[in-house]
Parts: C-alpha cells; sequence; structure tokens
C-alpha cells in the first residue's frame, strides 16, 4: 500500500468515527442575502456587511491602496491606514493603543504565549468556556500544568478561592466578556474587583462584545466602566464590524512587546489595505448610528422572555446569542434540518465545540417582530413534531 493510501485510509476511519459521533461537520450554504430566508446562523450582528452605502463608501475610498498588503507589516507591508486605523480603534476603546492583526484567533493565540514568556511564574486562571483559540494559546505558550488553573464558567467564588492559594507575583485572569457558544456575560466588575484584590492582571476577549454592547458600541469593558490602562483587551472585527482582523488593546509598552515578540503579527502577511479602510468606516458607522445595537437589545431581550415562557431551555443566555439546549446531538441536528425546512439557518453547535448540544441562535439588527414571530412558530411546529 502506497503512503498516500495509508494516510486516505486513517484519515476515512476517523471521518467514520465523527460520523458516528453526529460530529462530521459541513460547509453550509450562506442564507442570509438570500429571499425568504431567516438567517440566524452568523455573527454580523448589525447587519453591515451588506449595506450597500457603506460598501460604496469603502469601495470609493480603496481605489487609492492596492488591495494586498504585499508583506507583513515589519517586511514592506506597513502602510498609513494601518496606524491611522490602530490610532482609531484605541480611541474606540478609550485604550492607550491598539495593534491590528489579521484574525482574532491569531490575537488571542498570540497573547497568551506573550504573557506567559514575560511573566515566566505567573499564574493563569482561565475561565471553563474560553474560545479554542485562547486554548490553543495555552498550548503554544506551554503553560505548566501547576501555573494554569481552569475554573468552572462564571464560577467567581471558585476563582477567588483559586486566587488565593497563588503565591505569585502576577496572576493572570483571562475571560471572554460575551461567551460565544452560551450567549452569557461575564461580571466584569467583580473580575476586576478579585484581579486588584489578588494581584491579577485581565486579558478580556471581546470578540462577541464589541460593536454590540454599551452606550457607545464599544464592548462590555466600557459598561463596566473599567481602565484599559490595567488590562489587555483581544477585539475581533469579524463579528458586528462585519470585516474581518482583529486588534489587542493595552499600553503602549505591551503593544511595543508584540510586535517584537508576537510570532503570529511578525511572521504573516499584512491585512489588506482595503480592509483597514472598512473598518473605519464601520467604526463610524457604529458611533454614528446606535439605533441598530438599541433595536437588537430589544429584540433579544423579546425573544430569550418568549422562548422561557413558551418552555424552551435557553440556558444562561442573556444577550443576542441565545442558544437552545438539546439533549443530544441527533436531536440538535433534526431541530435545524427542520428549521431549515421551514427557510430558517440555524446552526446546531455539537460537541466536542460545546459539552451539551444545542441550537444557536445568532440575531442581529436587521431582523424585526414579523420574523420572530415566524421563528417561535417554526420552534414550536419543530417540537411538536418531535413528540
Amino acid at each position: 500500500m502506497h503512503s498516500i493510501e495509508r494516510l486516505q485510509q486513517a484519515i476515512n476511519t476517523q471521518l467514520q468515527q465523527h460520523t458516528a459521533r453526529q460530529q462530521l461537520r459541513t460547509l453550509a450554504a450562506n442564507h442570509f442575502a438570500q429571499a425568504g430566508w431567516l438567517d440566524l446562523n452568523h455573527n454580523d450582528y448589525l447587519g453591515l456587511r451588506y449595506q450597500r452605502d457603506w460598501q460604496t463608501r469603502v469601495w470609493q475610498r480603496c481605489q487609492e491602496l492596492p488591495i494586498g498588503a504585499g508583506g507583513s507589516r515589519l517586511l514592506g507591508g506597513e502602510f498609513a491606514i494601518f496606524q491611522q486605523l490602530e490610532q482609531q480603534f484605541a480611541s474606540f476603546k478609550n485604550a492607550p493603543r491598539a495593534l491590528f492583526f489579521p484574525s482574532g484567533y491569531a490575537a488571542n493565540s498570540a497573547c497568551v504565549p506573550a504573557l506567559a514568556k514575560a511573566l515566566p511564574h505567573a499564574q493563569f486562571f482561565s475561565d471553563q468556556l474560553n474560545h479554542a483559540s485562547l486554548i490553543d494559546g495555552f498550548r503554544l505558550a506551554k503553560i505548566p500544568a501547576a501555573q494554569k488553573h481552569i475554573y468552572p464558567h462564571l464560577n467567581y467564588t471558585a476563582l477567588e478561592q483559586a486566587l488565593s492559594q497563588s503565591r505569585a507575583e502576577v496572576n493572570i485572569i483571562i475571560t471572554e466578556s460575551l461567551f460565544s457558544m452560551d450567549g452569557d456575560t461575564c461580571d466584569l466588575t467583580r473580575l476586576d474587583a478579585l484581579a486588584q484584590r489578588y494581584r491579577g492582571l485581565l486579558l478580556i476577549d471581546e470578540a462577541h462584545a464589541v460593536g454590540v454592547c454599551g452606550n457607545d458600541g464599544s464592548g462590555l469593558i466600557a459598561a463596566h466602566h473599567l481602565d484599559h490602562e490595567q488590562l489587555i483587551s483581544v477585539n475581533t472585527c469579524g463579528k458586528a464590524l462585519g470585516s474581518s482582523g482583529a486588534f489587542v488593546c493595552g499600553a503602549t509598552w505591551f503593544i511595543d512587546y508584540l510586535i517584537n515578540t508576537a510570532r503570529h503579527f511578525i511572521y504573516t502577511t499584512a491585512p489588506s489595505p482595503w480592509l483597514a479602510i472598512a473598518l473605519q468606516e464601520a467604526m463610524a458607522h457604529i458611533q454614528d448610528q446606535p439605533q441598530p445595537r438599541q433595536h437588537l437589545v430589544i429584540l433579544a431581550q423579546t425573544l430569550r422572555e418568549k422562548l422561557r415562557a413558551a418552555g424552551f431551555d435557553i440556558g444562561t443566555s442573556d444577550s443576542h446569542i441565545i442558544v437552545l439546549l438539546a439533549t443530544d446531538a441527533e436531536q440538535a441536528l433534526r431541530w435545524a434540518e427542520q428549521l431549515a425546512a421551514e427557510k430558517i439557518s440555524v446552526g446546531a453547535i455539537r460537541p466536542p465545540t460545546v459539552a451539551v448540544p444545542r441550537l444557536r441562535l445568532s440575531l442581529h439588527a436587521a431582523l424585526d417582530d414579523v420574523q420572530i414571530e415566524r421563528l417561535l412558530a417554526a420552534l414550536h411546529k419543530t417540537r411538536v413534531a418531535a413528540r
């Protein structure tokens, strides 16, 4: 048997195991712009990416710059637009400085190893449900088991107990501000108090909050009135900002340190200058038009109340991300298929991404009350059909 055949055989065996566990993933069509479809399967929370006026403004400005950066920012790929964008985003977040990364995954994966390298004797405390990119950051950092603590999801009592036992000079607490697969939010005020009491430093992933949460849309850090001089945040642009990329925000000395040590920044081609223009326009849009995010807050609250009243288990969701917990992966897949038959696109999230299978309803500002009632009717029909 040839080597390539052995590889194919090994991979086919693993894919069969995925299929048997109801964990096989396939690429699904994007229904957002298709007539008649209700798409709750994406993270474009403000519906920005399809807005023609935004696209037109971006296109008009893009013609002065190349579509590709041509290299890493340290080797031929630096443009003035990147520094302008970083200054604007830092101001948006009320942070000293920002650094633009190609993706949120890269930014999160870079920050944890950077902190571990700078503070080799620090203790790390990470929420149990933190994103895979943060988990991979730990793997890349090769932090010894004795210095790594995974605390139960949003369990501040357990976290404080673990912090109180630490003798490290610095305790690094890592969390998402809004958790992507449960739709619940972190009590950042309480977390900040623990950090101050126990020599802590916060690293906060704002991926699903930036652009949506807070009076100005800058996220939950501002909503909790935390001082960005005393923490580090990662802010993904592929959700409410309608594009891609991410910003790490923090002190000037930390950003300088990332530029010099973060392999995810140093050894990759810079993002497209066109993307930088798109993000400038996205920030202006978010700051100038608060109505879409205000509408989204009300819409999400209304739907959560109606789902609970109807007897659906939505877990601890308290945001525009609402989950419907299922008994097993097969049920989650069946629900998603039945909703698709009604032209409603919803993600069925299964292990290993989550421990408990679920549907993930990702609400966006383009929805209206009529569509919410259509969703509720379809969910009721799906539940009746399962009996």
